[in-house]
């Protein structure tokens, strides 16, 4: 990839106007972005229309150049998955008594709304859930399908999206909008798996600079 970035240095000092089209590099973590900027500046040096960006950070960018909004909400879910959850009998009764018992349904409705669900999935999602687990176990995986919905509801009724929705939205406006996302090339570096979200976001990116 480094021999990439240098070909795309060479190629802006050849002509100027590519710095209109950068040269992306899209990476899951600031971390991994923060890394990666450090070795190609060590090896090659200050380059001029190479970007290097989370996944989050591009998607912000695409919704901002299409002239949308979608306003990410992802940090309030912990709040108002407590909030829902503890409306729900069957899953109050095991949380209470713990400490921050709560916590603990704030992974598994970030990976609902990950998958993409959205509370017109809600029937069909239960259903299978009576199908495969009866009992208590399945009437909790139920209430925590049950907390998705109320929380993706919660967020759209607030004006925010989950990050799920942050991305599905600039996945929708590259279709629409040839401007939302102007890079010339695209790498996708550092990623082992994706949420289906982001998969499609990084398909659509790699497809538009392709």
């Amino acid at each position: 990839m480094l021999d990439a970035v240098a070909a795309a240095r060479a190629a802006v000092r050849e002509d100027s106007s590519l710095l209109a089209r950068p040269f992306a590099i899209v990476v899951p973590s600031r971390s991994l972005r923060e890394h990666l900027i450090h070795q190609i500046v060590t090896r090659i040096g200050t380059v001029a229309a190479v970007e290097v960006q989370t996944l989050r950070a591009v998607a912000h960018g695409v919704v901002r150049r299409a002239g949308a909004v979608a306003t990410d909400g992802t940090k309030m879910v912990p709040v108002l998955v407590r909030r829902a959850a503890a409306r729900k009998g069957v899953l109050a009764n095991a949380l209470d008594r713990l400490d921050d018992g709560y916590s603990s349904a704030v992974p598994a409705v970030n990976d609902l709304l990950d998958a993409g669900f959205e509370p017109a999935h809600a029937e069909a999602v239960t259903e299978q859930i009576r199908e495969a687990e009866p009992g208590l176990a399945g009437e909790r995986a139920i209430a925590v399908v049950e907390v998705a919905a109320e929380v993706h509801g919660m967020l759209a009724s607030m004006g925010r999206v989950h990050r799920a929705g942050l991305f599905q939205r600039a996945r929708e406006l590259m279709g629409v909008d040839p401007d939302a996302w102007p890079a010339r090339e695209t790498w996708i570096h550092g990623y082992s798996d994706a949420t289906g979200s982001q998969a499609d976001l990084l398909e659509a990116l790699i497809q538009r600079s392709g």
